[in-house]
């Protein structure tokens, strides 16, 4: 009835015309019959995890997340998400924080997501992650392959949203060498993507007698906002795939390699996810504090 007040009244008659109505109602049912279209194929399991950032709790909206998934994949959340909050922790992590991380993700993969998988409950799933790379990298590490997968990225040029956008100019990657080591078991590796690393910014115990390569775009900037497409992204995974399988071929004692990433969020869940149990090398994760890279933890596929 408010609504018929508001339009029916004869001050606003110029503003609510029959055409700007038609155009309302149109727009309605056109959503309606696409909403309604999507079958059970369609569904999609939400996977959430957020922590705060430099002190400040984030958040995922329900409604970034369905105009995300709809928009982007055709699909539409099934009902309640799985939800990693760790918000609790503490601005300045320690050891011990970090382990904490471990273990509440550990718990809710093992506990919810994992056997809802083996029922089947779980047939497709969207990651939305807003964290320090450490724990996406850990996370992705922990997120089966045995289900189709898509993961969101959180764009940082204004617009602030996850919709993945059409990139005219795709981005590639390549694989550079930057130093030979004494050692084929010793390896790190440099992930230039959100932002360029200097070989000689690192930690000299950890490159010293070691092989280093470098990932980055082929001809782009390094930078923030780089990855803004689905096939961008893609475009990573494909080389980050080459890079992993050329380190467990030429570097076979290699049981652990160190990272140094800067990278989007999406990226360090995929950093994770693509390695393989019993075959990929543990990635030793280092992260900036106080200016000086400095290890964090082992990521190794289970």
């Amino acid at each position: 009835p408010n609504c018929h007040n508001l339009i029916d009244n004869n001050k606003l008659i110029n503003k609510y015309t029959k055409e700007i109505l038609k155009k309302y109602k149109q727009e309605h049912e056109k959503r309606i019959y696409y909403i309604t279209s999507l079958d059970s194929k369609h569904k999609t399991s939400i996977i959430r995890l957020s922590q705060n950032i430099r002190g400040d709790n984030v958040a995922i909206s329900d409604e970034e997340i369905r105009k995300a998934v709809l928009t982007c994949a055709n699909r539409y959340p099934s009902n309640g998400s799985i939800e990693f909050d760790l918000n609790s922790l503490p601005k300045i992590m320690n050891k011990s924080d970090w382990l904490t991380a471990k273990n509440k993700i550990d718990e809710v993969v093992n506990y919810s997501i994992n056997p809802q998988i083996e029922s089947k409950s779980i047939q497709h799933v969207s990651v939305f992650g807003l964290a320090c790379i450490p724990i996406l990298i850990y996370l992705g590490s922990c997120l089966s392959d045995k289900i189709p997968l898509d993961i969101y990225q959180k764009h940082r040029d204004g617009e602030e949203g996850w919709l993945w956008k059409t990139n005219k100019n795709k981005i590639k990657f390549r694989i550079k060498k930057l130093q030979d080591g004494n050692k084929h078991n010793k390896v790190s590796i440099i992930f230039s993507v959100s932002g360029k690393i200097e070989i000689r910014d690192l930690p000299q115990k950890a490159i010293k007698n070691s092989f280093v390569y470098e990932i980055l775009p082929d001809k782009n900037i390094p930078n923030r906002s780089l990855l803004i497409s689905k096939e961008d992204q893609m475009s990573f995974r494909s080389e980050y795939q080459k890079l992993l399988r050329m380190v467990e071929r030429k570097h076979k004692n290699a049981k652990k390699v160190n990272i140094f990433p800067a990278i989007p969020l999406s990226v360090a869940i995929i950093c994770g996810r693509e390695l393989m149990k019993d075959i990929s090398p543990a990635l030793r994760v280092y992260d900036v504090d106080k200016k000086k890279y400095k290890f964090i933890m082992e990521v190794k596929k289970i």
